[in-house]
């Protein structure tokens, strides 16, 4: 038995003579009209109806809509009437295992580059193609965008890397459309993105960390900063997990450090110290054979602390911009992390960032 079926509204079977007889429609508004079962998430079944002016219209939606019943992917069409707006609140509600700073900035991807385009648009409406366009737009810097911040900024093209993390979230929240039964499929499926290349690591030797670290002491007069460049240089911290150190991470004995905390932000922007990148505490980290920290930091906890005020502050600002070292002009902080990654504190080549 069909699941959706096509009436003639004007005419009918005449039961007495069982030939066909004007009704009371007849040569008024639309003649044909679609009839099917919805189910209800409670189980029970609503009769739903549809007219078209043409027949041909009626028996195609009829057929469709009888196949997707059957299939299991037919969806209300309310549902996909549901503002993406709405769903990115959802998708993003049920998030629970995400870190603070990575729910601030999947909300601030949101605010300034995916909801000024797809904000308003029906879920339903949202079309592979219409994706690929904004993915274009993204790349060429013509793409809706809204700045966060009190001073306007001129748009730009995004790199590749940024619009696959902004690509990512919006397949993510249709992807949650279509698994809570508000889409038949992710329209964001198979679009094609730009390729993202990948940046050259630099390696430097034990020579070229000891000129960064002189150039880092030389250029700001602050200890702190060289210390900062051995820590990150041999143990293969991330630099917000090195200035989060306290001096209970410490184990001088085996010259070791456990990674407990790191600085990260928090949901309203803020700064503040939560677990590692992997949400848990890592194994200890190898410590050079060199002063790690200096001891006139006095009683503050955190041991690689910069000149500020009492709370934390950020510091790279300052480390962003190259120092000049002999030789190596182009040197900068955020490139000796890597340096764990092939050389050992005992100086034995590690292929992995792995204990050697």
């Amino acid at each position: 038995m069909a699941r959706a079926w096509v009436i003639d509204l004007w005419q009918k079977i005449d039961p007495e003579t069982g030939k066909k007889i004007h009704t009371e429609r007849f040569g008024s508004g639309s003649r044909w009209r679609v009839d099917w079962y919805e189910l209800q998430p409670d189980g029970t079944k609503r009769l739903r109806s549809r007219t078209f002016p043409i027949k041909a219209g009626a028996e195609e939606f009829a057929t469709r809509t009888d196949h997707e019943t059957r299939a299991g992917s037919y969806r209300p069409v309310e549902f996909g009437r549901k503002p993406f707006v709405r769903a990115s609140e959802s998708w993003l509600a049920g998030k629970k295992k995400i870190k603070p700073s990575t729910r601030h900035s999947y909300d601030r991807d949101l605010r300034t580059h995916i909801l000024p385009r797809w904000g308003a648009v029906a879920i339903g409406s949202i079309t592979r193609h219409d994706i690929e366009t904004w993915v274009t737009q993204l790349q060429d810097g013509t793409a809706p965008v809204r700045f966060l911040g009190e001073h306007p900024r001129e748009a730009s093209g995004l790199s590749a890397a940024s619009i696959d993390r902004l690509f990512a979230i919006t397949s993510a929240v249709l992807s949650y459309s279509h698994k809570a039964g508000w889409l038949p499929v992710n329209p964001a499926n198979g679009v094609e993105l730009p390729t993202i290349l990948r940046a050259h690591h630099i390696y430097l030797s034990y020579a070229e960390v000891e000129l960064l670290a002189d150039a880092a002491l030389a250029a700001t007069s602050d200890e702190t900063h060289r210390v900062l460049i051995h820590t990150l240089a041999y143990t293969g911290m991330r630099i917000n997990e090195a200035l989060a150190l306290t001096v209970g991470d410490l184990h001088l004995e085996t010259r070791r450090a456990t990674v407990k905390a790191t600085w990260s932000l928090n949901e309203a922007g803020e700064r503040v110290t939560g677990t590692p990148k992997t949400g848990s505490t890592r194994s200890p980290a190898a410590l050079p054979r060199r002063r790690t920290a200096s001891a006139d930091h006095g009683p503050l906890p955190r041991l690689l602390r910069l000149p500020g005020a009492t709370g934390w502050a950020d510091p790279r600002p300052q480390l962003a911009q190259p120092y000049v070292a002999p030789g190596d002009p182009g040197l900068r902080p955020r490139d000796s992390r890597p340096d764990s990654a092939q050389v050992a504190p005992h100086g034995r080549v590690c292929r992995r960032r792995r204990r050697c």
